[in-house]
């Protein structure tokens, strides 16, 4: 759905947020019967870029331990990331995100 949607509208499309979601090859993803997962789809749409990090400091859920990323700011793919981290915080039971961005 996020993708049919970045691909109906002319305006650059940036998607940040818990997307339930890790990539496989992540520690801790988990995958549908074929293999994949929504992570994965929105990868291969080619509509967006994001972090490919999977260190211990780019884990975003449970915020305690955290051990998978979840978490994700999505960007269009001719875009750059300037920065990119992952907030240390027990205020919630996710770490927060937050990028620097270029067009």
């Amino acid at each position: 759905m996020i993708a049919d949607i970045a691909k109906e509208t002319y305006a650059p499309t940036i998607v940040a947020g818990d997307m339930n979601s890790t990539p496989s090859g992540f520690p801790h993803s988990v995958t549908d019967p074929p293999g994949g997962n929504a992570i994965d789809t929105l990868d291969r749409s080619e509509l967006f870029q994001r972090s490919k990090l999977a260190t211990s400091d780019a884990m975003t859920f449970h915020s305690a331990e955290p051990k998978v990323v979840i978490d994700w700011i999505l960007i269009p793919p001719d875009w750059r990331f300037l920065k990119y981290q992952v907030q240390p915080s027990l205020l919630s039971d996710h770490r927060g995100v937050v990028a620097e961005i270029e067009r």
